[in-house]
């Protein structure tokens, strides 16, 4: 009975040392990716499988599965670890028969004992084969001409309002949206995304093939981006997903936040580590919010509004009555002193006088969200002027100054310009030491945008120079400096709003 016994027990180690190998002593298993996208790349637990799918990796442990591919939204998922396979009920089954047939009931004690390290220590060699569903596709701009820029102030987008939220095992975090994973810690982070998102919206064609001469609100809209809250939930020792409620704007171009569209916005990214990729959690989550807007009914009701919207902004103006300037057609020295400089902390602007009783035009980009500005005159002294109007649209503020017989520049009320027309701008570029700074050059054409005249000139323009007078051979200011147009081996390329244009937009007229 001894020797059968021994013989029983000797046939059966042999049958479990057969079924494993050097990997399987130390719990490896055996794992076949099957992607329903055959052209998608394969991670499990963050590397790639071989050629034929298959990869090893440790058993009993959960397991990261991701797939990549170009123009589709990556893809994570967690996989909960099988804990039993039916090798051990079989070898189970096996010590149970020999307990019988031995009438031993020590060889089913043995036959748990087994069993239990085989469950423990992953003694049986183990195959899975996982199957890995299509990938969403990011959605294509359908519409020629219509284009999506993000807005600089992207550059730096805070997550300070993000909670985590830290799961012990795969089964807390699969359940994040109805557990109570106790909040841990706030988030306080600032990413760069700018260069990140002008690649996405580029891959979905909504990036202009080239820059813009003109901002045209008709057909693109700029993006900013606030995150109101969310949480980043982080599965110990194995990584993290997101989600965030975002607000997006619709941006004007100097940044105006005008129209925005929420969206909540979660990861299908799993990072392999918490520490090192967490950061590709967030964005994936900001994308998926992104997706979102880009098919809302309310961003597609966008184009072709944002000049609407600015214009009803103007409409409820009043008419404001002007003096004229006391000289008709000043000479150059008139024309230099009545420029100024618009001065604040670390940047400067341009602009001019326009009527003796101390109304003045500047740049709305040079203005921003200010009501009071400092003014320095061509004496070099500086006074306060408040702002009185500013439109969006043109890039044109009106500012009052407490001022009275000051130079100032008559304005031609209509077009009274031609291509080939010698012009003048007086400005201060680069630094304000280098006020009433005069240049001259030839109007090189003219452009409508925005249902705007824009005077092409080649007349040189700085940093500074915004705001800027535009003016003809018989000192009346025809338009306002307001872009210019820069980049490798281009020169000469700047705009200003015709005065005729500014007049209408700011409801101005003269005594």
């Amino acid at each position: 009975m001894v020797m059968k016994n021994i013989f029983f027990k000797i046939i059966l180690l042999v049958t479990l040392l057969s079924q494993s190998g050097c990997a399987t002593i130390l719990g490896s298993q055996t794992v076949k990716a099957v992607p329903k996208d055959e052209r998608a790349f394969v991670k499990i637990n963050g590397s790639p499988i071989s050629e034929d799918g298959t990869i090893k990796i440790r058993k009993h442990r959960p397991m990261i599965v991701s797939a990549y591919r170009s123009g589709y939204r990556p893809k994570s998922e967690v996989r909960n670890p099988t804990r039993i396979d039916g090798m051990v009920f079989l070898t189970m089954g096996i010590w149970g028969t020999v307990a019988g047939v031995t009438k031993d009931p020590s060889n089913l004690f043995q036959g748990v004992v087994f069993s239990a390290s085989d469950v423990a220590l992953g003694l049986k060699k183990h195959k899975r084969k996982v199957e890995i569903a299509s990938l969403e596709k990011l959605p294509v701009n359908e519409k020629s001409g219509i284009y999506v820029m993000p807005h600089i102030d992207l550059d730096s987008l805070s997550f300070n309002k993000v909670n985590i939220r830290v799961h012990k095992n795969v089964s807390s975090w699969q359940g994040r949206e109805k557990n109570r994973a106790q909040t841990v810690a706030q988030f306080e982070k600032s990413y760069d995304i700018i260069e990140w998102l002008d690649e996405r919206l580029y891959t979905m064609g909504y990036q202009k093939p080239q820059a813009t001469l003109i901002a045209d609100y008709e057909n693109t809209i700029h993006l900013d981006a606030e995150i109101k809250g969310g949480y980043l939930d982080v599965l110990r020792g194995l990584g993290s997903s997101a989600e965030l409620q975002t607000v997006f704007y619709l941006c004007d171009h100097h940044g105006e936040r005008r129209i925005p569209i929420e969206a909540l916005g979660s990861s299908q990214i799993f990072s392999d580590n918490f520490i090192d990729f967490y950061e590709e959690a967030m964005r994936d989550a900001l994308m998926d919010a992104l997706i979102k807007v880009l098919a809302s009914d309310e961003f597609k009701a966008a184009f072709g509004q944002m000049s609407n919207l600015l214009n009803n902004e103007t409409a409820k103006w009043d008419q404001i009555e002007l003096s004229k300037p006391i000289i008709a057609e000043p000479d150059f020295q008139e024309m230099v002193n009545a420029q100024i400089t618009i001065i604040d902390v670390g940047y400067h602007g341009s602009g001019c006088m326009i009527s003796p009783d101390g109304y003045a035009l500047a740049s709305y980009r040079v203005v921003e969200d200010k009501n009071e500005v400092d003014v320095q005159f061509s004496d070099g002294k500086t006074k306060k002027a408040k702002v009185i109007r500013k439109d969006a649209l043109s890039n044109i503020t009106l500012l009052k100054i407490d001022t009275i017989g000051s130079a100032s520049l008559p304005i031609s009320t209509n077009r009274t310009f031609k291509v080939g027309d010698d012009v003048f701008s007086v400005g201060s570029p680069v630094n304000t030491s280098l006020s009433q700074s005069l240049t001259s050059g030839i109007v090189s054409g003219e452009h409508i945008q925005n249902g705007l005249n824009y005077i092409q000139t080649d007349v040189k323009v700085s940093r500074g120079d915004n705001g800027s007078p535009l003016i003809n051979t018989k000192g009346q200011l025809i338009g306002v400096i307001n872009e210019k147009y820069i980049g490798y081996s281009l020169e000469g390329l700047s705009f200003a709003v015709s005065s005729f244009d500014v007049l209408e937009r700011l409801k101005l007229s003269f005594k």
